[in-house]
């Protein structure tokens, strides 16, 4: 799957962290497939991983979301033992969760993913943003 940002929704959610000034907050976005936007109770981890006894019913996963480079990295980061970035961002989503972080849904796109070639604009599986003391956690193009 490859897809592009949509424009100003990062900027959106640095000003939003900016302003709350709370490393422990994550924001979550949404991202279309072929046009259409995910229902937003796909956005829960629990649908990921249904059998899982350890994961709260009110968790996000982390698809698309927006924390402290700071708190990355108090949290430990990514753990590289996983081998597909659907288990490491899942795994994250629970810890940084697991710790207490407050998550904040912004119930809107920041990606247009697509599984047509003509969609991309460089895709990658992680974009890191080092400007702004920020780290952006994108769904696996």
């Amino acid at each position: 799957m490859i897809g592009v940002f949509v424009d100003g929704m990062l900027d959106e959610s640095i000003e939003y962290l900016e302003f709350i000034n709370d490393k422990k907050t994550v924001c979550v976005f949404n991202y279309t497939e072929a046009g259409n936007m995910v229902h937003d109770d796909q956005l829960k981890l629990i649908n990921a991983y249904p059998k899982c006894r350890f994961i709260d019913p009110n968790w996000y996963i982390f698809n698309v979301a927006v924390l402290s480079t700071s708190y990355l990295k108090e949290l430990g980061g990514y753990d590289c033992r996983f081998q597909t970035t659907a288990v490491s961002h899942a795994d994250l989503a629970a810890r940084t969760q697991r710790d207490g972080c407050s998550t904040r849904l912004f119930n809107k796109p920041m990606l247009k993913c697509s599984h047509l070639p003509d969609t991309s604009r460089r895709p990658r599986s992680h974009t890191f943003c080092h400007s702004r003391r920020s780290f952006l956690v994108s769904k696996s193009l």
